[in-house]
């Protein structure tokens, strides 16, 4: 099953107070811009985990793939981008070299 961002977050053990850009640096002006016009704005980890997914995407100029950057920044470190965008696409059980999977 498919974390969500709130899950995520939590696993990362910041404070909730900590903004996006500090936590997520590499996080582009088009994914932080529809989440500060956001009513409230989400401009810090708990801003952003008191969110659901599905709400997220709902969004004016938030799409999904926008999700899919924010969770692959929020995933630990040491997950190699590979199997984080396998798991962000919800293919998680694909095992790398069993084309039976796909």
């Amino acid at each position: 099953m498919e974390e969500s961002v709130a899950d995520l977050i939590a696993k990362a053990g910041l404070p909730d107070n900590t903004p996006l850009k500090e936590a997520m640096p590499k996080l582009t002006w088009y994914v932080t811009s529809p989440l500060k016009d956001a009513q409230p704005p989400i401009t810090t980890l708990g801003d952003l985990s008191a969110w659901s997914d599905a709400a997220l995407v709902k969004l004016p100029g938030f799409a999904a793939g926008h999700l899919t950057k924010l969770k692959t920044e929020l995933s630990p470190p040491g997950t190699p981008d590979l199997v984080r965008t396998l798991e962000n696409a919800g293919l998680n059980d694909v095992r790398l070299g069993d084309p039976g999977g796909l």
